[in-house]
């Protein structure tokens, strides 16, 4: 797997996983999109990648380092 994505419904957010790194991305689709605050973007991030661990977890796939970034 070199990365997958998964856009939201209105394809203006993405969350795209690697095999070293967990990103969410905004993604200007229409004229009248602005960026969401911080504080909405890290809410989506940390979310995501809860799921992502949940899954990870349940099915057995193995430990993930997980590195700090703030």
């Amino acid at each position: 797997m070199l990365r997958v994505h998964f856009l939201n419904q209105q394809k203006t957010e993405l969350l795209q996983v690697q095999r070293d790194r967990f990103l969410h991305n905004w993604r200007k689709v229409g004229s009248g999109d602005n960026y969401p605050r911080f504080e909405r973007m890290i809410e989506t991030f940390e979310s995501g990648f809860r799921k992502f661990t949940d899954v990870i977890s349940r099915e057995k796939l193995g430990p993930l380092c997980r590195i700090n970034a703030r």
